[in-house]
């Protein structure tokens, strides 16, 4: 927009905004907006945007990602004002974000065989006692990355998304299908990538931009007729970064670190530089108020249960575990049960109109 504004003058910006959410980034946008000279266009969302939920799911294929509400309502929008809007997909995995290659190249894989078995072991365990209960699983596997690499990482990544699948899955698949995919990934293209980091990167780009962000922003567009593109997917910008040392890309201490000294030409440091909130609407307050309402019917209606597909009293546990214990991480879990209640309903079963 700051390029493109030099060009077109009044070119439409369209973004969310939600009142009172900490995650709430309106503030910046308008910010740039002034700066640039652009029309920008805002969408209010609630917890009420679960509504569109149903309508989404008859029509595309269940997708576990919450953003899409929001994505969904912003195309809507846009619509009113252009037919084909650019996108920033690909920017955090071409240019390192998320932290991950960061703190890999910070502190190296620092192989411990006495410490390594402990980070298995408080995983795979975590249900033992009060302690390891509280434990945060991600958390856990994250810190195995820093001290011991990709394939540890992996490893604890797949015991934790396994674990959660078992407490409510009738029928969850089989252990080992994250570390699996990566396994796959990583013998295949060995020769792809020159370092870790590159793997890190291919890895994101392979697993979860092409399978699960495209496809969001795909069916979240295209659901309102409105076409994206994305600049950062030009395959001669992935090619030439992909060819720069890391500490260019990263420079040590911050993580897209290039995209980022290029941006604060054009834009305000405080911005460019301020903590990543994402494109995402607060899910944990909502389940803890109208969305649980709305999670616990379906699951009293025993659709789910009675197709073999969830535990219908694990479930219900999760949710209250969620609603009194705010440090755990469940709304994401919940969302995607959500999900496939709701599709069930107005997409599988087709018992249900979205209405």
């Amino acid at each position: 927009g700051a390029i493109a504004s030099r060009y077109h003058p009044e070119i439409t910006a369209v973004t969310m905004t939600v009142p009172g959410s900490s995650r709430d980034e309106y503030k910046f946008a308008k910010q740039i907006a002034d700066k640039h000279k652009l029309a920008l266009k805002t969408v209010e969302l609630d917890e009420n945007c679960v509504g569109e939920l149903p309508f989404l799911l008859e029509e595309i294929e269940p997708l576990a990602d919450s953003s899409l509400l929001p994505l969904s309502f912003v195309s809507s929008k846009a619509t009113n004002y252009i037919k084909v809007a650019l996108t920033g997909d690909g920017g955090d995995e071409i240019f390192g974000g998320y932290g991950m290659p960061l703190r890999f190249l910070m502190k190296g894989k620092k192989h411990n065989r006495v410490v390594e078995p402990l980070f298995k072991f408080l995983i795979q365990n975590r249900n033992l006692n009060s302690f390891t209960k509280r434990l945060k699983p991600i958390s856990l596997s994250q810190k195995s990355f820093d001290t011991f690499g990709l394939d540890l990482f992996f490893e604890l990544q797949d015991s934790a998304t396994h674990s959660m699948l078992n407490v409510c899955m009738q029928h969850p698949p089989e252990k080992g299908y994250i570390k699996n995919i990566f396994q796959i990934d990583h013998v295949s293209n060995q020769s792809r990538y020159k370092d870790d980091i590159g793997a890190i990167l291919f890895s994101g780009i392979k697993r979860r931009l092409s399978g699960e962000f495209l496809q969001k922003v795909d069916s979240g567009t295209m659901y309102n007729s409105l076409e994206s593109r994305s600049p950062f997917l030009s395959h001669t910008l992935i090619d030439y970064v992909s060819t720069l040392p890391n500490h260019i890309v990263f420079n040590n201490t911050t993580d897209k670190y290039l995209i980022k000294k290029l941006a604060a030409r054009y834009n305000p440091k405080e911005i460019v530089y301020a903590q990543k909130k994402g494109f995402s609407i607060p899910t944990e307050g909502y389940f803890r108020k109208a969305w649980a309402k709305l999670l616990k019917e379906f699951l009293d209606e025993g659709i789910s249960q009675d197709a073999g597909i969830l535990k219908q009293q694990a479930v219900k546990k999760l949710l209250s575990q969620h609603r009194q214990h705010k440090s755990l991480r469940l709304s994401n879990p919940l969302y995607a049960i959500l999900v496939i209640e709701i599709w069930l309903r107005v997409a599988h079963f087709k018992t249900h109109k979205p209405e």
